[in-house]
């Protein structure tokens, strides 16, 4: 704010633009509408490189989207800090659907019975959000203290003073008719919330 004042940044520019370059070929390459790509160095949690394609908009701060199956492993880490699961334990996911209510939970291919490890290891649907529903179906409280530690509900950047970053979306059961018997086990396997680019590569 003050004039001559240093401008301090994390950026490492020889590695920005590399990332700027590899990604817009990618972006080109996919024909996809857009483009995100951070680099992290994961020691220290410093942003090395952040690029966007098209250059329009920051979308790895200001994008928030359904995470999908990267926010597997949040379902995973709390079922093992809970110790719920052993990571040779079996689970039978039979055809690779399960009923919850009204809808059906589908893995890609059916699996029968797999290991927690291949569960993951093949991000089966139907094996993380029975485990989660199981667990954490009336026990919703321990479920959010998980996804709080893990920082997953809060803006991660805020200490970096970066301006921006969008506050994750996450579905509570204090959220009248949005929480219903199927809102937990699709948010185990990464819906029913959104979150930034940033937010998942952080956690991660």
């Amino acid at each position: 704010d003050q004039d001559g004042a240093d401008i301090v940044t994390t950026l490492n520019v020889e590695m920005q633009d590399i990332v700027e370059q590899a990604l817009e070929r990618g972006v080109q390459q996919h024909k996809a509408n857009f483009g995100v790509a951070l680099l992290m160095e994961v020691e220290t949690g410093e942003i090395k490189a952040m690029a966007n394609y098209p250059e329009n908009e920051n979308r790895a701060i200001a994008y928030r989207f359904e995470p999908g199956s990267t926010f597997k492993l949040a379902s995973v880490l709390a079922l093992l800090e809970d110790r719920h699961v052993n990571p040779t334990d079996s689970i039978e996911t039979g055809n690779g659907t399960l009923e919850y209510y009204d809808r059906v939970m589908r893995d890609h291919l059916a699996m029968g019975k797999i290991s927690f490890y291949e569960a993951f290891t093949h991000s089966s649907n139907v094996a993380i959000s029975k485990l989660v529903d199981h667990y954490y179906g009336k026990s919703t409280k321990t479920w959010f203290n998980h996804l709080d530690n893990f920082g997953l509900t809060e803006r991660v950047m805020e200490r970096e003073h970066l301006v921006g970053e969008r506050h994750p979306i996450i579905t509570r059961p204090t959220d009248g008719e949005e929480w219903n018997g199927t809102t937990l086990p699709w948010m185990s396997i990464g819906y029913n919330t959104q979150l930034t680019p940033i937010q998942i590569c952080a956690f991660y």
